[in-house]
């Protein structure tokens, strides 16, 4: 088993367009510790039970737990983790950003330091994502397994994480986010730690397809 850890400043800039990025045995942090400190009153929509099946910007208010990919919404959406966390109790990846080449999902917290919260991950502080497993790799097929981005997959749209951290998720492929084609990934704040790859895969963290691009 594989675990990451990539650590990086606010002030660099990665632009990354390779046929296999992998990055293994790193804690991957980008940004100060509380990139979003200033944010006094989140702004948004509360989400209280459940995520957001339509475009917007939306703040946690608790919690989070879910038992089946969260796919976001087609358009701009930004989420504020707002300190609270968002855990996959089912199989599959925790977020799934994918729907179509419109898809834009922001990923801020306004609430770095807060340590409240019922079975928050050791050592974590502030918004996280995890308890993700991948997604599946031929959807709709007898022979499809869960393999692809445990926290975040993202194909063919723009995630933008400025904040959170995604923690405690597992895929062969890219234990933390798996980006597959024509995407770009913009990391200005947050971390990516202590996820793993396991069945012979790549990228404990990240892992990085020839026609996408990770900016850090």
């Amino acid at each position: 088993m594989k675990h990451t850890s990539i650590r990086k400043p606010l002030s660099v800039l990665l632009s990354i367009l390779m046929v296999l990025s992998v990055f293994g045995g790193m804690t991957f942090t980008a940004g100060a510790a509380a990139p979003f400190s200033a944010l006094a009153v989140p702004e948004g929509t509360p989400l209280t039970d459940q995520l957001p099946s339509t475009q917007g910007t939306y703040y946690l208010t608790q919690d989070i737990t879910i038992s089946s990919t969260w796919l976001a919404p087609s358009g701009a959406t930004t989420l504020d983790l707002n300190g609270y966390g968002i855990r996959m109790t089912g199989t599959g990846t925790v977020i799934d950003v994918c729907r179509d080449a419109s898809c834009v999902l922001t990923l801020n917290d306004s609430r770095p330091t807060y340590s409240g919260g019922e079975n928050r991950p050791s050592g974590i502080l502030g918004g996280y994502i995890t308890g993700g497993t991948g997604s599946k790799d031929h959807p709709g097929t007898s022979t499809a397994t869960y393999i692809l981005g445990g926290g975040i997959y993202v194909n063919n749209a723009v995630l933008n994480i400025n904040g959170g951290t995604i923690t405690g998720n597992s895929a062969a492929w890219g234990g933390g986010i798996y980006i597959n084609n024509d995407c770009t990934v913009n990391m200005t704040g947050g971390a990516i730690t202590g996820n793993s790859c396991a069945r012979g895969g790549y990228g404990g963290g990240v892992f990085l397809s020839a026609t996408s691009t990770f900016n850090v």
